[in-house]
């Protein structure tokens, strides 16, 4: 390995290890949101079965909030996991080489389509905020706060593209949160 590329994969390690805890911490948000929704359906549950009443808003609240953390906080988590969907059937018969290029494509994708939702979710956040949209009377909270998940979660999965992008099979063992003790077991 030459000294350009080893000092790209260091430079590219030191960004994963500001960027890990981040995907780590929103993730856990996003997986303590949808704990509290089931709490708060089981509530609900009881209250329609045993004294007719409900929480109006919680259906709001699921839709526009729990769902959406759910799946853009926790994106970059889970693409550094290789926890996302994968064509398997296909991949399993090809060289090292060829699954090495459908990676890199997919990457090259991953940035392009990741790059396109953070602008749009950018623009809709600035949209709502300056204009000071807010939700149904049920739940009446700026949608901004809605809309802010999809940029939060697409530019994290955009730097996380990029990381696997340039950094390949360099990047330490996506399953440790700790950078120290991958390279300790020989994962490196």
């Amino acid at each position: 390995m030459d000294r350009s590329t080893s000092a790209l994969i260091t430079a590219v390690r030191a960004v994963d290890r500001w960027v890990r805890p981040i995907e780590r911490a929103l993730a856990m948000m996003a997986g303590l949101g949808v704990g509290i929704l089931a709490f708060l359906l089981l509530v609900d549950m009881i209250r329609r079965r045993f004294f007719n009443e409900t929480f109006a808003w919680l259906y709001n609240f699921t839709g526009l909030y729990v769902f959406a953390a759910a799946i853009f906080l926790s994106l970059a988590y889970a693409h550094r996991l290789n926890a996302h969907i994968a064509l398997d059937v296909i991949t399993t018969h090809l060289s090292r080489r060829w699954n090495r290029v459908f990676g890199f494509v997919g990457e090259l994708v991953g940035i392009v389509l990741f790059t396109i939702l953070a602008y749009a979710g950018l623009r809709a956040t600035s949209e709502a905020f300056s204009a000071g949209y807010t939700g149904e009377r049920t739940l009446p909270w700026p949608l901004w706060t809605h809309y802010v998940l999809l940029p939060i979660g697409a530019s994290l999965a955009v730097i996380r593209s990029m990381l696997k992008l340039l950094a390949g099979d360099a990047l330490d063992d996506p399953e440790s949160d700790d950078p120290d003790a991958a390279a300790s077991v020989g994962v490196n």
